[in-house]
């Protein structure tokens, strides 16, 4: 991935730059060698400068929880809800060969299925993703779409991983440890906490997915210990017509958001985001901390998430008809974005963001007409199967 000129930075004007902790700190953003190179400074005359009308530049949302090579799965279950997800577990297991359109799905070459989990996320404007499984060769390609956590460990579950506390204490400590937990509203789902915390498979790196059977007590001691939570509320109500109660955990600033795969999630992380606001549970300013700067600290991935001089130029721009970036959360669609960059490259954009990206290809997303980058348009050609709404034109 290469800067867009070789010799020049990029200067944004006429923006609200929007930090996710400090609010509006400024309306300039300036950009080099792929990093944040200052807010509200003097551009220097060599600088490309673009004009934003006011849209807003951010943090670029970070996942905090997908499986990215099932994205192509149809969303699945056979019953109107489950009291655990185990029990949708073993149903799905044993149509593994017998279904025909999960069979179709996982016919699919495995590079060609997480470049597709990659291209959901970058279209949502997620630069950052946990994934949730082994760390396939195709996720170190510097081509793949978006930034992958590397450093990582996990186990799937209590009841598919009996090994998960020798998983946990193979994890460096200054690692995410990764399980789905609680992911259900009957007694084993609530149960699962005390086993994790009597194999000493709580700490301050595990990072709980789903939560939805914890009780306030069980919720208390997993903020004592400093694990967190990662929230899938529309996987979450699609399964179990229930989500987990998340304030405690949004406060300690512990909270951070996934979108989990289309198997059970409604889609991407700015459907997540819709439903999670439609719970009323926390702050919209809560809210964009989850999905940005409380994220990165909770997957210990360093310099995302913030606007800082010298982090990484992973950011969003949003049209300028929101009245802030919190405001923006839940509302937005994909098409909606105005850009999204990826260490200091545009990638998606609208139209007029084709100078910074003289080598783009045309795209319809979703009815609009965007351009995307040529590695990934070029990529997406060859590709298998293609991400819905996405049309390279």
């Amino acid at each position: 991935m290469k800067w867009f000129f070789e010799s020049d930075a990029l200067y944004f004007d006429n923006g609200r730059v929007v930090d996710s902790a400090r609010g509006e700190i400024g309306t300039t953003l300036r950009i080099a060698r792929g990093r944040i190179d200052g807010v509200n400074v003097a551009p220097p005359r060599a600088d490309v400068r673009f004009d934003l009308d006011g849209a807003i530049v951010m943090p670029a949302f970070i996942n905090a929880h997908d499986h990215l090579e099932l994205n192509n799965f149809p969303r699945w279950k056979h019953r109107p809800c489950y009291a655990n997800a185990r029990e949708w577990a073993m149903e799905m297991n044993a149509r593994l060969d017998s279904d025909a359109e999960i069979v179709a799905a996982r016919t699919v070459p495995l590079a060609d299925r997480l470049f597709i989990g990659g291209l959901k996320n970058l279209l949502s404007g997620a630069t950052t993703v946990a994934h949730h499984n082994p760390f396939h060769a195709p996720l170190r390609s510097k081509h793949f779409p978006v930034r992958v956590v590397s450093r990582y460990g996990w186990s799937h579950s209590l009841y598919l991983s009996p090994d998960f506390a020798r998983a946990y204490r193979s994890t460096p400590r200054n690692a995410p440890y990764m399980i789905h937990l609680a992911e259900g509203t009957d007694a084993d789902a609530q149960n699962e906490l005390a086993r994790l915390d009597d194999a000493g498979a709580l700490g301050d790196n595990t990072v709980l997915i789903h939560g939805v059977g914890l009780t306030e007590t069980q919720r208390a001691l997993a903020i004592q210990k400093r694990a967190a939570l990662a929230w899938c509320p529309s996987s979450n109500f699609f399964l179990l017509n229930e989500t987990a109660r998340v304030r405690e955990f949004s406060d300690a600033h512990l909270l951070a958001v996934g979108s989990d795969s289309r198997l059970t999630g409604d889609g991407d992380l700015l459907d997540e985001l819709r439903v999670a606001r439609e719970t009323k549970q926390i702050s919209q300013d809560a809210l964009l901390r989850a999905v940005t700067c409380d994220a990165a600290n909770i997957l210990r991935v360093r310099n995302v998430g913030i606007i800082e001089r010298g982090v990484r130029a992973d950011l969003v721009i949003l049209p300028n008809t929101f009245g802030s970036a919190a405001d923006a959360l839940g509302n937005l669609a994909r098409a909606d974005l105005r850009a999204v960059i990826l260490d200091g490259t545009v990638r998606v954009a609208d139209l007029d963001f084709a100078p910074l990206l003289p080598d783009a290809v045309r795209v319809n997303l979703d009815g609009r007409e965007k351009i995307l980058a040529r590695d990934l348009a070029k990529r997406y050609a060859r590709n298998s199967i293609r991400e819905t709404g996405v049309e390279l034109l």
